[in-house]
């Protein structure tokens, strides 16, 4: 039998006398999140919308990032309250008699870095599942924590400068795709170089560009 169903979203609906399951509840967190997400690229694009400044920090090989809210590539929201203490990668150097790593002597090498932030689920508040046993494979998460993680990479994120001009073209002949690659969820904050042991930070990397709400002219 053909489906003659015209192609959309779908979204739970509830009758008197339904038997639920967790999954009727995850459908509708997912339809209205997706919706969100949907919302959020399409009308307002990705990227920084207030804050997430970077600047050195006081010690070395170190930045800080200003509290902010970001959107990323797939319209997720990114909202770092406090601001964060992010540490560049460092280089440990071999004790040439003991041949190991030696913790307390480690350098800051010289070079660049692209300081970028993106969007992390975390599980939380785990608890036993009726029926199941006390041991931890019974245990289920009961609270989903939307978090991010900071990062200094060594480049910047595949696709970023193609993404970046696209971003703000205004381009409205095809819709912005959606990347199904972690690693293309990256939002670039600074290029942060590092010489002589000293983080430097260009003026106009310290404040990212922003977007706002894209309009038809």
């Amino acid at each position: 039998m053909t489906n003659t169903s015209p192609p959309g979203t779908e979204r739970p609906r509830y009758f008197h006398g339904q038997l639920l399951t967790a999954k009727d509840f995850a459908d509708e967190q997912d339809y209205f999140r997706e919706k969100q997400r949907r919302h959020n690229r399409l009308l307002h694009g990705w990227g920084v919308v207030c804050g997430l400044s970077v600047t050195p920090a006081a010690e070395g090989c170190a930045v800080v990032v200003s509290p902010g809210y970001a959107l990323d590539p797939c319209g997720d929201e990114i909202l770092v309250e406090e601001a964060e203490l992010l540490r560049l990668p460092r280089e440990w150097r071999e004790d040439g008699d003991l041949g190991h790593a030696v913790t307390d002597d480690a350098v800051c090498p010289d070079g660049a870095w692209t300081v970028a932030i993106r969007y992390v689920e975390i599980p939380i508040y785990f608890v036993p599942a009726i029926g199941g046993s006390d041991d931890s494979d019974s245990l289920q998460a009961s609270r989903i924590r939307e978090s991010y993680e900071l990062c200094a990479l060594t480049s910047p994120p595949a696709g970023h400068e193609r993404d970046r001009r696209r971003r703000r073209s205004g381009d409205l002949d095809a819709c912005p795709s959606y990347p199904p690659d972690p690693e293309a969820r990256w939002v670039v904050l600074a290029e942060v170089r590092l010489q002589g042991g000293r983080v430097t930070v260009p003026e106009k990397q310290r404040k990212p560009a922003q977007i706002g709400i894209r309009v038809h002219a």
